[in-house]
């Protein structure tokens, strides 16, 4: 697999919820790396299928908007969505 980083990002080893549109409860991951611009998530085997979902990080009071930009199994890399604020 190769990946195609913008940020290099730093090891979390953290906690978090995704929001999905699709999935009724929230779904609990682990957050193994982030970057500005994504991170890498590992969730349960077949729980996620969503392409573009809301993830809340336990210990931060943000909620990312985020896009699936590659799968390994379980590992997911995410890139953060920014609003557009060119007016």
């Amino acid at each position: 697999m190769i990946e195609n980083r913008r940020a290099n990002g730093r090891l979390t080893f953290g906690t978090g919820k995704i929001l999905a549109a699709s999935a009724q409860v929230p779904v609990d991951c682990a957050v193994l790396k982030m970057s500005r611009s994504g991170a890498r998530i590992l969730v349960p085997a077949g729980t996620m299928n969503s392409e573009s979902f809301e993830l809340a990080i336990d210990c931060e009071d943000t909620i990312h908007t985020c896009e699936v930009v590659w799968r390994d199994g379980p590992r997911i890399g995410l890139r953060f969505e920014f609003p557009d604020t060119s007016g």
